[in-house]
């Protein structure tokens, strides 16, 4: 089934240990229109701060229920590294969260 992306905006962050967050946006390359990122929103969860998850680690949505699963923790994704939403998404920012998540 076909889901469009925007309608997964807001929908909860269900981590491998509970709900931390929520769905913001998708993150595409501009040259192949594949999703490279999910980025999400911790703002009323852990720490407030805005990461990105690779599209390997999404789980399918729960449409019923509003959630989409990630298949990390919350302290994984937590102590992921900031995204600078007003700045380029170029390949050495790319490279920090892959590293990090060993991608």
């Amino acid at each position: 089934m076909l889901i469009v992306g925007s309608a997964l905006k807001g929908y909860a962050i269900e981590a491998s240990d509970g709900l931390m967050g929520t769905v913001k946006t998708f993150l595409f390359d501009d040259t192949t229109w594949r999703i490279r990122w999910l980025l999400i929103d911790t703002r009323n969860g852990l720490t407030g701060q805005q990461v990105v998850v690779h599209p390997p680690a999404i789980g399918t949505p729960n449409r019923e229920r509003q959630h989409l699963p990630v298949w990390l923790s919350r302290a994984r994704v937590g102590a992921s590294p900031d995204f600078e939403q007003d700045q380029p998404v170029t390949m050495p920012m790319q490279s920090e969260p892959c590293g990090y998540h060993g991608w």
